[in-house]
């Protein structure tokens, strides 16, 4: 039955199998939003299962905490960038009467099951509103997550080009991996409605059928398709991230029962 179905919150750095994880829902009658965004061929050719009004809200909220970008200081995520967004662990995001509002409007909307980078940061602001949920993070090693950002930032539109561009290193990618996953394990991570999942789980029938029940939905056990990204995880990048990076990377694979060389 309808009611019987948790409500969902996907988070955790873009680039690292949200989309991917969020699809699994996307055909169980779960509210995901208003104008999910479409497809993109080089980047999510089954789709980002994210909306305009759940990243609207959060790029609200977020934007009093990102400095303003200048000519000279291209790093900074400008208005629809911010799940590029790096802010300090344990920042008090300030919830707005806007935001407040919108949100409550949302929740209304059972059962849900919505996803957006942002919430790494914001969901502080959206848990009072939230009831009968399940918070599903998804991570992947921090190298490959900043790769694939860095390589995002290059050739999509609305991150690249002289106007609106962002100027993404690969070190500024791993900064935003490590601020994201360092705040939601210090910060938000409290209770049994946590569930911690390394993108390479998300392809094993044993992960499926744990979100399953989790869930109490009918998921799409065939969305994953290993095909679309033939990735083998860098163990000697890996090995020479900062120790601080490895140690983080190291938790969330404890969290999660992934069993990963770090």
């Amino acid at each position: 039955m309808e009611s019987q179905k948790k409500n969902i919150i996907i988070l955790g750095s873009g680039r690292s199998g949200t989309s991917m994880t969020a699809g699994l829902f996307s055909k169980a009658g779960y509210y995901m939003g208003d104008r999910l965004h479409k497809p993109r061929a080089l980047s999510n050719p089954k789709g980002f299962f994210e909306a305009r009004n759940i990243n609207d809200i959060n790029e609200e909220l977020l934007a009093p905490y990102i400095p303003a970008r200048t000519l000279f200081n291209r790093q900074q995520p400008g208005k629809n960038q911010r799940w590029l967004a790096c802010i300090k662990p344990g920042t008090d995001i300030a919830p707005t009467e806007h935001a407040k509002e919108a949100i409550s409007q949302i929740v209304k909307h059972t059962p849900f099951c919505l996803k957006d980078p942002r919430f790494s940061y914001t969901l502080p602001v959206w848990q009072p509103y939230l009831d009968n949920v399940i918070y599903l993070c998804i991570y992947r090693d921090p190298v490959s997550t900043a790769r694939s950002i860095v390589k995002e930032c290059k050739v999509v539109p609305y991150l690249s080009g002289w106007r609106r561009g962002i100027s993404m290193s690969y070190e500024r990618a791993l900064d935003i991996w490590f601020a994201m996953y360092s705040n939601i394990t210090s910060h938000l991570h409290k209770d049994a409605s946590w569930h911690f999942i390394h993108y390479e789980q998300v392809f094993l029938p044993e992960t499926l059928d744990r979100l399953a029940q989790l869930s109490n939905a009918a998921i799409d056990l065939s969305f994953p398709e290993r095909s679309i990204n033939t990735h083998i995880a860098d163990i000697e990048a890996i090995d020479a991230l900062p120790l601080q990076h490895r140690d983080l990377y190291r938790q969330l694979n404890q969290l999660s029962g992934y069993d990963a060389v770090v």
